[in-house]
C-alpha cells in the first residue's frame, strides 16, 4: 500500500489533538527514521512545541493496528520533551555533574521514557480509530 501523505498528516493531528497536543505543531516528516530499526521517530524542535515525525519506507505494509500504534507512541513523546531536557539540555549546559554522571543519567531517562511509552501505548492505542486509507482509495475509485 502507498501512503498518501495527506490522509496520514491529518490523522496525525487529529490524534494529536486528542492527545492534549493542541498546541504543538506536528509534522510528517519526508526522510525516514535515523534509526533503521525504528517503524517512526519523533524529532523535537528544542525550546518550541513543533515536532516532525518520521515514518520507516515499509510503514504502508505494516498492520493498521502497527500503524497507528506507531503514531500514537511518537506523539506521547511530545509530553516527555520537557522533563527529558531538562537532563538533555539544562544538566548539561550547567556542567554540574560530571560527563559520565550525565551520560548514565540521559541514557536512563531515555530508557525510561521508551518503557513508559511503550505501555501507555498499548493501553490506549486501541481506543483510537485506525488510520482511514480506505476512504482515500473510495474517493479515488469513485472519480
Amino acid at each position: 500500500m502507498t501512503v498518501d501523505q495527506s490522509v496520514l498528516i491529518q490523522y496525525i493531528r487529529d490524534r494529536a489533538d486528542q492527545l492534549g497536543l493542541k498546541d504543538w505543531t506536528v509534522e510528517l516528516g519526508d526522510q525516514p527514521p535515523m534509526d533503521e530499526d525504528a517503524l517512526a521517530e519523533l524529532h523535537p524542535t528544542e525550546g518550541r512545541k513543533w515536532a516532525v515525525i518520521r515514518i520507516c519506507s515499509h510503514f504502508g505494509k505494516l498492520s493498521p493496528e502497527e500503524q497507528r500504534s506507531a503514531i500514537i507512541h511518537e506523539l506521547l513523546h511530545c509530553h516527555q520533551v520537557p522533563i527529558l531536557d531538562i537532563v538533555r539540555l539544562d544538566l548539561y549546559d550547567a556542567r554540574v555533574i560530571p560527563a559520565s554522571t550525565y551520560d548514565i543519567l540521559h541514557s536512563t531517562m531515555r530508557r525510561a521514557a521508551e518503557y513508559e511509552n511503550d505501555a501507555l501505548c498499548e493501553a490506549i492505542s486501541p481506543m483510537f480509530p485506525l488510520i482511514p486509507w480506505e476512504e482515500t482509495n473510495l474517493k479515488q475509485s469513485e472519480g
